[in-house]
């Protein structure tokens, strides 16, 4: 299913760190990636995430690059606003927005203190097949974005934990189990990224039947998680993610100022 391994793969494409203006409180964090199908390049980020206290915002594009350029032109940018606690960064507002092709969509959540008050999907989509699974009102409390909810405060367990996200249209959780360490270098940083192993379960906002959902139950994405000091945070550096064609690897080609 589409949706739970986009909203892992979305939420993987971050992350990098300088200190700003001596004397403030704000740290920008940066960083690049790649995105690879097969082993051949099909996509690059940027993203930066501004600190400023316990106030965090995210805002990120995306551009498909070398044979995805092939396949088809695809662009997307997301923005992401809320707060730094102690076990996670909480959204107040998430809008993501992609352009591939002739189609584009646009998700749109607002968040108060981890409850869902609003979400909208533009182009609307017409659920008629019986097997659709709709969010209830019940589903939308205690959330997280899949952008900013996969980082994790310095303090917290990075991997031994579950991500109850929602990404504007379906409900999942990511469940993540610790799976080893392993070093890891690029531009801007060098040292040891813990292994995670996330599998993705399903909630609601789905089709029941549809094919994929057995896979993406059924099959584990392998996640990097390297430690930021400066903003004291970790952050995905490296993930594999199986699909039914093929494995897409995502990297940090750069991980610092």
């Amino acid at each position: 299913m589409r949706h739970a391994f986009g909203g892992i793969a979305a939420a993987l494409v971050l992350y990098g760190v300088t200190v700003v203006a001596a004397g403030a409180q704000q740290t920008i964090h940066r960083a690049d990636y790649r995105i690879s199908f097969i082993g051949l390049p099909v996509a690059e980020a940027t993203f930066s995430t501004i600190f400023d206290g316990e106030r965090f915002s995210i805002a990120g594009e995306m551009n498909s690059a070398g044979v995805g350029n092939i396949v088809g032109r695809t662009s997307g940018s997301t923005s992401v606003t809320g707060v730094k606690t102690d076990d996670r960064l909480q959204a107040s507002s998430y809008v993501v927005a992609y352009n591939s092709g002739r189609k584009s969509q646009q998700m749109a959540v607002a968040f108060d203190n981890g409850t869902v008050v609003s979400a909208k999907l533009t182009p609307e989509k017409k659920r008629t097949r019986e097997d659709w699974i709709p969010v209830e009102q019940a589903d939308l409390q205690s959330v997280i974005d899949p952008i900013g909810g996969l980082m994790a405060p310095g303090g917290a367990d990075v991997c031994n934990r579950t991500l109850p996200i929602f990404d504007g249209e379906t409900r999942f959780d990511v469940v993540l189990t610790e799976a080893g360490r392993q070093p890891f270098s690029t531009q801007g940083f060098e040292g040891e990224a813990i292994v995670c192993s996330a599998r993705a379960e399903p909630k609601s906002g789905y089709h029941a039947k549809h094919s994929s959902v057995a896979f993406v139950r059924q099959t584990s994405v392998e996640v990097w998680f390297a430690k930021n000091e400066a903003a004291d945070v970790y952050a995905p550096v490296y993930a594999r993610v199986p699909t039914k064609l093929g494995p897409v690897t995502i990297t940090a080609t750069h991980f610092g100022s």
